[in-house]
């Protein structure tokens, strides 16, 4: 199932995954990290503008989205997209990708994460 590429959308996504087990979660987290752009083509719906814009992204920004997705997915934290509806005429610009996450160590030394990766579109 394809999943609408608004905020809702991504939410809703997101809801499906966090209810699969973590064997799931981490082979999604897998292929996002590995292939981002055919997670991204396979997971939501896309026109051909929004296409178009994410074969047109540079390897940077790619692999920092990929890394994004892939540390919230492990660690179950959000994923966030901020993005207005679509308008007629102007096109995307990617504003900014927010990686918010925060180690807490315990006394055991095991590590708990919190925060959200965020996206943030304009038009």
């Amino acid at each position: 199932m394809k999943y609408p590429f608004t905020s809702a959308g991504v939410q809703d996504w997101l809801n499906h995954v966090y209810a699969q087990p973590d064997h799931d979660i981490r082979t999604e987290a897998e292929f996002a990290y590995l292939y981002f752009e055919d997670w991204v083509v396979q997971r939501f719906s896309l026109d051909d503008s929004q296409r178009a814009y994410l074969n047109r992204l540079d390897y940077a920004t790619i692999r920092f989205t990929a890394d994004g997705v892939y540390f919230a997915l492990t660690h179950r934290l959000p994923i966030v997209l901020e993005k207005p509806e679509k308008p007629a005429v102007r096109a995307a610009k990617l504003a900014a990708m927010i990686k918010e996450f925060e180690s807490r160590n315990s006394e055991a030394k095991n590590a708990s994460f919190t925060g959200r990766f965020v996206v943030r579109i304009t038009y």
